[in-house]
């Protein structure tokens, strides 16, 4: 298809026309001032003298970034804050998803008044998505407000009527937020990375072993991971060897973060000698295996519990606990 240069100037003028209009904020000055109008006189024209209309540019709007957008949350929203918080977010974020979705409100003055006012005397807990609480008003970055939380409507814009509206929301709600359990948003990022680690424990093929926490702590540690001797928690059978019979089986232990949030991992035995020839050469993988696999070795899928006080010590069954908790979720 060939198209004329005249054609394709239309075109171009047509496509131009449809560019979405903004504006710009300018700071001018006059290069040279005018002097002040006396009292009771009329002001001079200023075509009189072509000096006074010249001006130079003192700012412009554009020149500086426009920054984030502070907003309240009305909803949890994982990785920005809780209900309630007053976050900065990125504009793009607030507008495209936490204003739209009416997950926040603009944290304006009145808006900050009225969801303090809703979030006071409320139960405040740790941080489940690293941001804030349910009506908590937060400062979040602006694309994560417009791209998010606006959107989803995780949040809200902290204006001064929704501050004043989701106060009492919040203070009518104050029963519920304080049984909610809210899990900080450290522990829960520890957790899923430990969850999907498959952790290599290697034992002996020389010297005989059995498997305790001194083992699964070493192997741990092997993989990055530093955990106390009273964090570990293994079940009560019997684990001793060399034996053959148990290389690459995979075996429950759970790591207990700050007494407090119970994570079950997953371990590999894996045989090692200083003798070459004695090597299993067994291929060790940090897949996560699927749930046939850990039915073959007697494994149940769990996840991760909560404690609600830090109370988890050595004096405290984790394994027949978390086996109760299977039981319970299963009726």
């Amino acid at each position: 298809m060939i198209i004329s240069r005249s054609a394709s100037r239309v075109a171009l003028t047509r496509i131009r026309s449809f560019n979405q209009p903004y504006r710009n904020t300018w700071v001018l000055r006059h290069v040279i001032a005018p002097e002040p109008t006396p009292p009771g006189q009329s002001q001079r024209r200023p075509d009189e003298l072509p000096d006074l209309m010249k001006y130079e540019v003192v700012d412009f709007e554009s020149k500086h970034p426009a920054g984030p957008i502070k907003v309240i949350l009305l909803e949890d929203v994982e990785g920005v804050g809780q209900q309630f918080d007053v976050v900065d977010v990125s504009r793009r974020l607030a507008r495209t998803d936490l204003l739209l979705s009416r997950k926040a409100v603009y944290a304006s003055p009145f808006d900050l008044e009225y969801y303090a006012a809703v979030k006071e005397n409320a139960y405040r807990r740790c941080a489940v998505a690293g941001v804030g609480q349910q009506f908590d008003v937060v400062d979040v970055n602006r694309r994560l407000a417009r791209t998010d939380l606006l959107l989803s409507r995780k949040a809200v814009y902290a204006s001064p009527f929704d501050l004043e509206y989701y106060a009492a929301v919040k203070e009518k709600l104050k029963d519920e937020l304080a049984a909610r359990i809210r899990i900080p948003y450290d522990w829960l990022l520890v957790g899923r990375h430990l969850m999907k680690t498959v952790v290599p424990i290697h034992v002996s093929m020389d010297n005989p072993w059995t498997l305790d926490r001194r083992i699964i702590k070493c192997a741990l540690r092997q993989a990055g991971i530093n955990a106390e001797d009273e964090a570990i928690f293994i079940g009560d059978e019997a684990m001793s060897g060399p034996n053959l019979e148990m290389e690459a089986r995979l075996i429950r232990f759970y790591v207990v973060i700050c007494k407090q949030y119970i994570v079950p991992m997953l371990g590999r035995i894996s045989h090692i000698s200083l003798d070459d020839s004695k090597e299993v050469l067994y291929p060790e993988t940090t897949k996560v295996p699927d749930g046939k696999e850990l039915l073959k070795y007697g494994i149940q899928p769990e996840e991760p519990y909560y404690h609600k006080t830090p109370e988890i010590d050595d004096g405290f069954d984790v394994v027949a606990f978390m086996r109760a908790q299977q039981e319970q979720s299963k009726n």
